[in-house]
């Protein structure tokens, strides 16, 4: 249905988890370690349900051993204490809050209450969105975008707007930093998650032709953690322009089927920027399926039209695959002839058409629309243009039943 595979698009020009290891200390809180794994028994590790092998953190719970504290020494007390982190500015801001009231975080934050609802996070610098009731306890998460005030002498980059996750766990607010905020995005709880590991797609639209960029978190245990971006440099994720990303319950894994879709940017035929202004162009769409820890292709698909057609003929002739060309003809008006053959037809194409035999990238002039033709173009060294006029039947075969070339000098331009 959908032509030439990805595959023969050759004209674009184009852990498990995290292992615990104890390395050699010097003082107190040394010696009381290895004498804490000399007298106990083997630990245990907690298990972890969550849907991908990520990079978890393994717990150690110690089993029927009883040493008074002492034992690690004032120095291993100290060492312990000064390794805990910093509480964050939003940490600090929720310390106080001690009620699973969404209004009391929102004052809390400084979130007013237009700034509370489905369209407010990415309007401003402050914003609250309820996501739903991902663990099931009762209280809704929040995903919130905030900035801490400024402080005397503090720059104004310092307080870019950052997003984060906020989970209620009985006693306190847990806040999960997701992404600083940069660009616009949008929010959708995937369907398919399984037990108590819920997914969550932050999806960022980057440039102007808004590219959007899936990255997938996993929530468990009131925390959210990253578990793939597509805009790190090692996914196989294809943003295109204009595009969405929609997700399906595919009802296996526990990860649905990701569906990438957008205006196609082919290469041998390019484009104008904004499809909107003429409606030139096609769709390509590319399914993902969870694998090995990252979303990965499986197929991709193009939808059908008359610049779809004009693309494969062109990319077609490129790679001098004359059949599959001369497959999206209507052979006899096209070679006006009552006996077409595709000899006839290699022939007339390295006869009238050579330049389509060449590495030459052709081009929909802007102001082009689909009622003036499927015009096409081609810049030549010496500044002038071959301008194309083909001739193409109604869906659902979208056939060439001719091509007219007329020349226009650069003077003439």
């Amino acid at each position: 249905m959908f032509g030439l595979s990805h595959a023969a698009m050759l004209s674009r020009l184009n852990s498990g988890p995290v292992k615990e290891t104890i390395r050699r200390g010097s003082g107190p809180l040394a010696l009381g370690v290895l004498s804490l794994f000399s007298l106990c028994r083997p630990a245990k590790l907690s298990a972890n349900p969550p849907l991908a092998a990520g990079k978890e953190i393994a717990v150690l719970s110690v089993v029927g051993f009883r040493v008074p504290f002492r034992s690690l020494g004032t120095a291993g007390r100290s060492q312990m204490v000064n390794s805990r982190p910093a509480p964050s500015a939003i940490e600090m801001a929720l310390g106080n809050v001690h009620t699973p009231s969404l209004k009391d975080v929102a004052v809390a934050l400084g979130i007013t209450t237009p700034q509370m609802g489905a369209q407010s996070l990415g309007s401003s610098e402050a914003g609250m969105e309820v996501v739903g009731d991902l663990d099931g306890d009762g209280v809704p998460e929040v995903v919130v975008e905030w900035a801490p005030p400024v402080r005397p002498g503090q720059e104004q980059t310092a307080r870019e707007p950052k997003l984060y996750m906020l989970s209620w766990d009985g006693n306190e607010w847990q806040a999960s930093h997701l992404m600083n905020v940069v660009n616009p995005f949008g929010l959708q709880v995937l369907p398919g998650s399984r037990g108590a590991a819920r997914l969550v797609a932050v999806v960022v639209s980057e440039g102007v032709t808004a590219l959007p960029y899936p990255v997938i978190f996993q929530f468990w245990k009131h925390a959210a953690q990253m578990l793939w971006d597509g805009r790190s440099d090692s996914s196989f994720y294809t943003a295109y322009d204009y595009g969405a990303v929609q997700f399906k319950a595919e009802g296996g894994g526990g990860f649905p089927e990701m569906i990438a879709s957008g205006r196609a940017d082919p290469g041998l035929l390019v484009f104008p920027k904004d499809p909107k202004e003429n409606g030139r162009g096609f769709e390509e769409t590319t399914i993902y399926r969870w694998k090995d820890n990252a979303y990965a292709p499986v197929r991709t698909e193009y939808g059908q039209n008359a610049d779809y057609t004009i693309y494969r003929f062109i990319a077609a002739l490129h790679l001098h695959e004359f059949r599959a060309a001369y497959a999206l003809i209507d052979p006899r008006p096209f070679l006006k002839t009552a006996k077409p053959s595709l000899k006839l037809f290699r022939e007339s194409v390295e006869k009238e058409w050579p330049e389509f035999l060449d590495d030459r990238i052709f081009q929909i002039p802007d102001g082009s629309s689909g009622s003036a033709g499927h015009v096409f173009t081609l810049t030549l060294e010496s500044g002038a243009r071959y301008i194309y006029h083909p001739s193409i039947t109604a869906g659902p075969r979208y056939l060439l039943t001719g091509l007219q070339r007329e020349k226009k000098k650069a003077s003439e331009e």
